[in-house]
């Protein structure tokens, strides 16, 4: 179709007329499809509108959609329920001037069981709307499922409203379940919002508030957001409102986050924030790492940015190796009073629970803008209770270790912090980071009533200051932890640990033996 008025009319274009059938388009490929809306009456717009009970597969579209409006965009089907999508590209530019919502490359959006299976996003998308997806905008009922999909398409939100991922921006309404496996995201996510709206933003999926499973997937794109008030952003994840298993999977994508408003920046290489409250639900992330430098975030960490409220995460056989920085200048933290930073995790706070089993961390940390009170953790920040001081924390790093340098304005832990009326536990933990901080130096800093309820088998490497509470903690010098000895040091003591003893939750977990490092220090055998 030409570039004349709205141009190609969708097929099933409306609720009362959707398609119900099935297209097959035989490896064909349509191309030069242009629709542009200038009407919000014109709704369900892309190659196919509305699909119920149907499927498309087998197809290549090109093309433009434009709108000035504020309705839903899709570039091979703006929405779909009780559907299926397979074998299919798009090639479809999407372009929106006015704040339109659910706008995905691929599908519009879902509200009904649905699968979208081995296809592939082309198309970039710009916007100033909320819930933005390479594959989805998002999912408002029943299970989606995404195996095999892949997006090279650049989303550019100038609005910064709800979620945005590479994937799938957001999940809203009565969604039960949302299972993404084997899919890669590829393309840039910008977010430059100039209204007061809290962004979330992943590569692979921007908000989540059903349960979520991902599996053997992976970013690679680059995330650059700027706002002005909360951000919630993850190589993999933004910001995640129920139980959240992440397994085999990884980012290596550079994650940039500024924000000028009053609220906190949540940044993590595979989550940004988990925040619901619930302690029956588990969450997961094992076997799973990120190798992506990150830039900025008040509550920052190479796995997790924060964890809030009740919930519970198990974090096993993973890892960060990118090199995370805040501090750039005094514009990027205007906002905040203090910033915590952690080579795993940033902060766990208001009565959350974090067990951290095998993992470990070699990415430097600095942490170091002007005049704003700047920390930072090779392993956790800090572990406190809620600002009331009623609901207190916990924490469980278990047979792990920091390698990587920790530089703070003001204070810097080998391992972790503890504040207020919550706890932490260790055992068979070791840290060689070197730290750099003017005000305080430590390996396990403890402030108010904290507790270190128990730390048993805890190693550092000579000179730094272990703990301004009494720990069980053993200086060693650099040519016993350079050491085949050391490693079976470590090794020894798992046969002293019962997992099940120290939280039955963690019944069915096995520690990872270690093993001489190429660089000499032990690292876990995996």
């Amino acid at each position: 179709t030409d570039k004349n008025g709205k141009g190609f009319t969708p097929i099933g274009y409306s609720n009362v007329n959707a398609f119900l059938g099935n297209f097959d388009g035989l490896n064909n490929k349509i191309s030069n499809l242009w629709i542009y809306n200038t009407k919000n009456e014109d709704q369900r717009l892309a190659f196919i509108g509305y699909l119920i009970g149907g499927s498309i597969k087998n197809l290549t579209i090109s093309g433009e959609v434009k709108s000035t409006g504020t309705t839903p965009l899709g570039g091979l089907v703006n929405r779909i329920a009780n559907s299926s999508v397979d074998n299919c590209i798009n090639e479809i530019d999407i372009t929106t001037n006015g704040k339109s919502y659910a706008i995905g490359g691929l599908v519009g959006w879902s509200d009904g069981d649905a699968t979208i299976t081995n296809s592939i996003n082309r198309g970039n998308i710009i916007t100033n709307g909320g819930y933005n997806g390479g594959i989805i905008a998002g999912n408002q009922g029943g299970t989606l499922t995404i195996d095999n999909c892949k997006n090279y398409g650049t989303i550019e939100n100038n609005l910064g409203r709800e979620g945005v991922g590479g994937i799938i921006g957001d999940i809203y309404g009565n969604a039960k379940k949302t299972i993404i496996k084997n899919s890669v995201n590829y393309g840039e996510i910008k977010i430059d919002s100039k209204e007061n709206y809290e962004l979330f933003a992943g590569g692979i999926f921007g908000r989540n508030k059903a349960e979520l499973e991902i599996i053997n997937s992976h970013n690679e794109g680059v995330i650059n957001i700027n706002g002005t008030t909360s951000i919630n952003v993850g190589g993999l994840v933004g910001l995640s409102t129920d139980k959240t298993i992440i397994t085999n999977s990884y980012n290596i994508g550079e994650i940039n986050s500024t924000s000028s408003g009053t609220t906190g920046n949540r940044v993590g290489g595979l989550i940004g924030l988990i925040n619901y409250d619930d302690s029956t639900k588990i969450s997961k992330i094992e076997n799973s790492y990120n190798k992506g430098n990150i830039n900025g975030g008040d509550r920052t960490g190479g796995i997790l940015g924060a964890i809030f409220n009740n919930a519970k995460l198990i974090i096993n056989r993973s890892y960060n190796t990118g090199t995370i920085i805040n501090g750039k200048s005094d514009t990027d933290y205007n906002y905040v009073n203090s910033i915590e930073t952690g080579g795993i995790i940033g902060q766990v706070w208001d009565g959350a629970t974090m067990y951290i089993l095998n993992s470990y961390n070699q990415g430097e940390i600095i942490s170091n803008p002007k005049n704003i009170n700047a920390h930072a953790g090779g392993i956790i920040y800090s572990i406190e209770n809620n600002s009331n001081g009623n609901k207190k924390s916990n924490g469980y790093i278990i047979n792990s270790y920091n390698k990587g340098k920790i530089t703070a304005k003001n204070s810097a832990k080998g391992i972790s912090g503890v504040d207020g009326i919550s706890t932490i536990s260790l055992n068979n933990v070791y840290n060689i980071g070197e730290l750099d901080a003017p005000s305080k130096a430590e390996l396990i800093a403890v402030y108010q009533t904290g507790e270190i309820k128990s730390a048993d088998n805890i190693y550092y490497k000579e000179g730094l200051s272990p703990s301004n509470q009494e720990i069980n903690a053993t200086p060693l010098s650099e040519n016993i932890m350079n050491s085949q000895s050391f490693v079976n040091t470590l090794n020894d003591n798992i046969k002293t640990i019962d997992l099940k003893e120290i939280d039955p939750l963690l019944d069915g977990y096995t520690l990872s033996k270690w093993k001489l490092g190429s660089n000499g220090y032990p690292t876990l055998d995996y």
